[in-house]
C-alpha cells in the first residue's frame, strides 16, 4: 500500500488518483497522512479552475453588457438620424422667423427715427417762425403775414412729402 502511495505521489495520473481514492475509502488515515501534498495540489488546481471559471463568467457578463450598450447606442443613433431632417427644417424655419423679426424691428426703428426727426424739424421750424412773428409783429405786419403764408405752405409741403413716403 505504501508503494502505491509513493508511486501516486511521484506520478500523479488519473489511475494513481483513483488508487488514492480507493485507499482513502479503505483506510482514510493512512491516505491522508501519506498523500497530503497531493491533496494540496488538487486543491490548488480546483482553486485555479474555480477562479478561471469565475473570470469567464465575469467576462461573459461584461461582453453581454457591452453588446446591450452597443445596441442602445445604435438605436439612439438611428433615432437621431431619423429626426435630423425634421430638426433641420425646424431650424431653418426658426432662422427665417428670427430674420423676418429682425427686419421688421429694423423697419419699425427706422420709421420711429424718421418720425422723430420730422417732429423735431416741425417743432424747431414752428418755434423759429413764431419767434420771428413775435419780434416783427408790431412794426412789420406785411412781413408777418408773408411769414404766416410761408408757414402754411411749409405745412402743406411736409404733408405732401409724408404722403409720398408712406
Amino acid at each position: 500500500m505504501l508503494r502505491i502511495l509513493l508511486h501516486s505521489l511521484a506520478n500523479p495520473s488519473v489511475n494513481a488518483l483513483l488508487c488514492l481514492a480507493r485507499l482513502a475509502i479503505n483506510n482514510p488515515l493512512d491516505v491522508f497522512i501519506f498523500s497530503c501534498p497531493c491533496f494540496i495540489i488538487i486543491q490548488m488546481v480546483l482553486f485555479i479552475t474555480t477562479v478561471f471559471i469565475a473570470e469567464l463568467i465575469i467576462a461573459g457578463a461584461l461582453l453581454n453588457f457591452i453588446i446591450k450598450a452597443d445596441r442602445q447606442v445604435l438605436a439612439a443613433n438611428q433615432a437621431i438620424v431619423d429626426f435630423r431632417p425634421t430638426l433641420e427644417t425646424g431650424l431653418r424655419e426658426a432662422y427665417n422667423i428670427v430674420r423676418n423679426l429682425k427686419q421688421t424691428l429694423h423697419y419699425i426703428f427706422c420709421l420711429i427715427e424718421r418720425k422723430k426727426k420730422q417732429y423735431i424739424f416741425k417743432i424747431v421750424s414752428a418755434v423759429c417762425l413764431y419767434c420771428v412773428l413775435f419780434f416783427w409783429k408790431g412794426k412789420y405786419r406785411k412781413i408777418a403775414a408773408f411769414l404766416q403764408l410761408a408757414m402754411l405752405l411749409n405745412g402743406f409741403v411736409e404733408k405732401f412729402a409724408a404722403c409720398k413716403k408712406t
